[in-house]
């Protein structure tokens, strides 16, 4: 089961920069299948459709958000500055996943 969980989390890293690159209407499965070295009928194994894996990206791509922010536990006072400071980190590590959720 690893195996097939660290396959579908490679379709969703590529899918992500196509995604980001290309934008929705212009990747397809195919492009996604080709950069990740599977054949498209695996792609559809994990994703029904273009649509359910760009849901995916975007879900990931908010759990983040979500995490980082959860963990911010600071005074009321310096709640802004440092949730401001944990998007920034967000933004320079996770660039093109920050942008797709925007």
């Amino acid at each position: 089961m690893v195996v097939h969980d660290n396959r579908k989390e490679q379709i969703i890293t590529k899918a992500l920069e196509l995604f980001s690159e290309r934008g929705y209407y212009k990747t397809t499965n195919e492009m996604v299948a080709k950069e990740v070295r599977v054949t498209q009928p695996f792609v559809y194994h994990f994703f029904k459709s273009k649509e359910e894996m760009f849901i995916a990206v975007l879900d990931k791509a908010f759990q983040r958000l979500l995490a980082a922010f959860s963990s911010v536990e600071v005074p009321a006072h310096l709640i802004v500055d440092k949730m401001g400071l944990a998007f920034n980190d967000i933004l320079n590590n996770n660039r093109k996943e920050i942008l797709m959720v925007m």
